[in-house]
């Protein structure tokens, strides 16, 4: 039986002070045999397609150099990168010193994960996808409050982020299908969405469990209220 931990959304320089430091005291204290970070490692707001000038005009230096903090502390096992991410992978289809630039933080980021032995996936619907026994994770790949449904039906028991909410949705079938997704670990408000009613479900949290060595797993979920981390206190497995 191994324990793990799943976390996604920091967005670099955007991250949540509050909500990374009670992710930090969690796994401290949980001690997790694996640890996944489910991807949005950076913002690159500069790069959002429909930036405005200022988000364009940002530099995009301590942005990166926040997440990249965050990976030498967390040491994660693997990362299944998201869509803000991608953004440093699709500069390089520029030409001239962006790319230049571009390709020497992607080079940092290589060095560093094969330093931490970081297994690397793409945002991709097919190959960004981990598998850990009967257990899936991945970035996320729907929108709405629909998404958690969505992941299941396409995915099975799958653990997301991308939406930055907790909530949970199953789907009928003869196996597990239950999709979670774990809240983030960034800012609630940025400037983009100040107007977008729906980011108010968004919610600062993470998630964790355990994974038999048969394949089964428990996933559960932690959550920040008012400031404070709400988890349980252990598992006990009771027979039946």
């Amino acid at each position: 039986m191994k324990r793990w931990t799943f976390a996604a959304d920091l967005h670099g320089d955007k991250q949540d002070q509050q909500a990374v430091r009670a992710f930090g005291k969690f796994v401290d204290s949980y001690k997790p045999d694996i640890r996944i970070f489910g991807g949005d490692l950076w913002d690159f707001r500069a790069w959002r397609k429909g930036a405005d000038d200022n988000e364009r005009r940002e530099r995009v230096r301590a942005d990166f150099d926040a997440g990249m903090d965050f990976l030498r502390w967390y040491k994660p096992h693997y990362i299944t990168l998201g869509n803000h991410d991608v953004r440093l992978w699709d500069q390089l289809e520029n030409s001239g010193p962006l790319a230049d630039f571009a390709e020497g933080l992607i080079g940092e980021f290589n060095t560093l994960t094969r330093k931490l032995k970081t297994r690397v996936l793409p945002f991709d619907k097919r190959n960004g996808v981990l598998r850990l026994g009967k257990m899936k994770f991945a970035h996320g790949f729907f929108n709405g409050i629909n998404s958690a449904r969505q992941m299941a039906q396409a995915f099975g028991s799958i653990m997301f982020g991308h939406g930055h909410a907790i909530d949970v949705a199953s789907s009928p079938s003869d196996d597990r299908r239950a999709a979670r997704m774990v809240g983030c670990l960034c800012q609630l408000d940025f400037r983009y969405n100040r107007a977008h009613v729906a980011a108010l479900r968004q919610a600062h949290g993470w998630g964790y469990g355990i994974l038999f060595d048969n394949g089964d797993f428990h996933a559960s979920q932690a959550e920040l209220i008012h400031g404070r981390a709400v988890v349980a206190d252990g598992f006990r497995i009771v027979a039946a």
